[in-house]
């Protein structure tokens, strides 16, 4: 059995590493038939499967077994994955400077360019599939893990099969040098998340309509399992830390168990049960531990890092934008602190209320009465100006990024107004795609090639 110590544990440096303050990201996007802009399946000559095929060729990467396969392992420690509803994701490599990521994220939107023409596939940038339905979507990638996920999410909630086959989201990720900076950037991050997935929230329709929310992501995920997402009960506390995370998610009913003979469904086991009574004969190990931890999909999640996922898919133009704002407010020692405090003092009781309210109003609302959502936003948009460009070797760089989405605060909008005031339907805006990016990626070339000197 392990104690409360051991999982604990698990989450704090490992001594024997060098420590190096790394940033990493992951970024999810569609792909659709570029004649009907219907969504793509694993099989045939232009499905996803035959997809990886090409990219492990293409950039020289390893194919991952899987059944079916759904991995590619990059050079350089980046990954390629397919998502359950096929959603075509990039893991970066996690590094040092914001010119590596814009570097990372240029390979990426090359290679998407690529698949592209090769495939005839056209590539969409929202927080969620604007029109296809869940029927039409199906279980793109039916391994047994997602299948299992797939039988349990309807005990849960209204909105577990929405999730998997029709949202995407950015995640951002940031190493911590110690047990005490991992707890104030934790407790950071949970409450910088429900204004970030505000301030860049783009999913407007779902189901071929406008669906009355500014991110339509955000309001699917609020509905999907309690027990594992949105915020952690108790984070306001100045003493959260650790071991009241590892308190909360061994609480939480676990999707599956790993087994010889693969996994096994838990069938509402919870991890604490699993841990005191043991599955089929056998005892959890950290490994079940830290398996059961990926399942969780709170707002920010504990590994060795502290993950932020509240964030919508995002069209490229903003992306960096995404990288350079959580960045400032997170990843600098001076500015998180403030953030901390600055947030911690605001006059709410219940966040996940706050992050359903956020979804469906954007910045146009008040987050409490008295102080409008812009005028906050506009506040964290200047704390971010201040940390990045502190925060990297190369931070002065970073700052430009912040523009295209500082226009849109200054102005009360998020991308979902935008998307509304551009495109009639939800088909017009999935013929868009990502709009007209040649701008945005020639200024990454030339930051990342500025930023190649400031490396460490």
């Amino acid at each position: 059995m392990l104690s409360l110590e051991q999982m604990t544990a698990d989450f704090r440096l490992e001594p024997h590493k060098e420590y190096r303050l790394l940033v990493g990201f992951e970024y999810e996007v569609l792909l659709f038939s570029a004649d009907t802009l219907l969504p793509l399946g694993y099989e045939g000559a232009h499905g996803l499967g035959e997809i990886l095929r090409f990219v492990a060729t293409h950039l020289g990467g390893t194919l991952v077994p899987g059944r079916p396969p759904n991995k590619v392992q990059l050079p350089g420690g980046a990954l390629i994955s397919l998502e359950p509803g096929g959603q075509f994701e990039y893991s970066s490599a996690p590094v040092p400077t914001f010119g590596e990521c814009l570097t990372q994220l240029h390979t990426f939107l090359r290679l998407v360019d690529e698949i592209c023409s090769r495939f005839a596939v056209h590539a969409f940038y929202g927080g969620a599939n604007p029109v296809h339905r869940v029927d039409q979507i199906g279980l793109v990638v039916p391994n047994e893990r997602y299948r299992i996920m797939d039988a349990y999410f309807p005990t849960t909630g209204e909105s577990g099969r929405r999730m998997m086959r029709q949202t995407t989201s950015i995640q951002v990720t940031f190493d911590f040098r110690t047990p005490e900076i991992g707890a104030q950037l934790f407790r950071t991050a949970l409450y910088v998340a429900p204004f970030a997935a505000a301030i860049f929230a783009n999913a407007p329709f779902i189901d071929g309509e406008h669906s009355g929310h500014r991110s339509e992501r955000g309001k699917i995920w609020q509905d999907t399992d309690p027990a594992r997402c949105g915020t952690l009960p108790g984070f306001t506390r100045g003493d959260y830390g650790f071991t009241d995370y590892v308190q909360h998610i061994i609480r939480a009913p676990m999707f599956f168990v790993d087994s010889p003979e693969g996994v096994l469904p838990a069938n509402g086991m919870t991890f604490e049960q699993f841990n005191k009574e043991g599955f089929q004969g056998r005892a959890a190990t950290l490994e079940d531990f830290q398996l059961h931890n990926s399942t969780i999909f709170a707002d920010a999640r504990l590994k060795r890092t502290v993950e932020v996922r509240s964030v919508d898919g995002q069209s490229p133009q903003l992306m960096p934008a995404v990288l350079a704002f959580l960045s400032g407010l997170l990843l600098c020692n001076e500015m998180r602190p403030r953030t901390l405090e600055r947030l911690g003092k605001l006059p709410i009781k219940d966040f996940n209320a706050l992050s359903a309210k956020l979804a469906r109003e954007g910045l146009s609302g008040e987050v409490v009465p008295g102080l409008p959502t812009r005028e906050l936003a506009l506040e964290l948009l200047q704390s971010a100006r201040d940390g990045v460009a502190t925060c990297y070797p190369d931070g002065p760089e970073a700052l430009p990024y912040l523009e295209p989405i500082a226009d849109l605060i200054e102005a009360g909008k998020t991308p979902a107004d935008v998307v509304l005031e551009r495109h009639p339907d939800a088909r017009s805006w999935l013929s868009a795609g990502a709009g007209d990016t040649k701008g945005l990626r020639g200024l990454d070339s030339k930051a990342a090639g500025r930023a190649q000197a400031t490396r460490v």
